[in-house]
């Protein structure tokens, strides 16, 4: 059985990126990652870096670029197993594709 670890809070939501830079998704120097102490026990709390992790990016409004910096923080931790969803609603959440992803 899996675990479900929220994380957040911490990073720019986009307030300051132009309207531009929210459509291309483009990475920006203003994101700010949470700090490497969480993404270490989020690591001990999957019992290791070879665990499959999920990133759910259905809280950010830059959730293309939210998604990849933490998949690149996470991947820089020497996770190998690392992968990204963006679901915008409920109805994409209650897909079985993404429902079978969870499990």
């Amino acid at each position: 059985m899996g675990k479900i670890i929220l994380i957040g809070g911490n990073v720019d939501k986009g307030a300051s990126l132009t309207a531009k830079e929210k459509k291309e998704f483009r990475p920006v120097k203003t994101v700010k990652m949470v700090g490497p102490e969480i993404f270490e026990r989020l690591i001990k709390e999957v019992k290791g870096t070879a665990s499959r992790i999920e990133i759910i990016t259905s809280a950010s409004e830059i959730p293309f670029v939210i998604g990849k910096e933490y998949k690149k923080a996470l991947e820089k931790l020497t996770c190998k197993n690392v992968s990204v969803m963006h679901i915008s609603n409920s109805q994409e959440a209650d897909l079985q594709k993404n429902l079978q992803r969870l499990e």
